[in-house]
């Protein structure tokens, strides 16, 4: 055990580990941030494509919009057209995703499910 982990004492069903092998971030070599609360509380909400589809929105800047595709989500994420138009569904079930009455093509999508009643955008994104 290294020496800086001596002063803790974990339970003998933890184990230690590094994160070793990550690149620099820089413009070729993205990292993204994501509120690691939202993220735990979306992790235990959502089914496993539509936390993946989550994800794929949660790593994009505040006010960031851009015109969804179901063929960018398959490049970036592997998922099919139907797996993708079903998590899409529960992350509006779920208020994830909320529908410009406005303009029905566009939708906010929220680190949290989001009271229908306020429109303060998080993050935007076209549909």
């Amino acid at each position: 055990m290294k020496d800086y982990m001596k002063e803790f004492n974990p339970s003998p069903e933890q184990r230690s580990l590094t994160i070793k092998g990550k690149e620099a971030c820089d413009l070729d070599n993205k990292y993204c941030k994501i509120n690691n609360d939202a993220m735990s509380a979306a992790m235990r909400d959502l089914k496993p494509n539509t936390f993946k589809l989550w994800l794929y929105f949660a790593k994009n800047q505040n006010k960031y919009t851009f015109w969804l595709s179901a063929v960018d989500v398959h490049n970036f994420t592997g998922m099919s057209r139907s797996t993708y138009h079903r998590a899409f569904d529960e992350l509006v079930d779920k208020f994830y995703l909320i529908r410009d009455p406005e303009d029905t093509r566009h939708y906010d999508f929220y680190e949290r499910p989001h009271d229908t009643g306020v429109r303060d955008c998080n993050v935007t994104i076209n549909k």
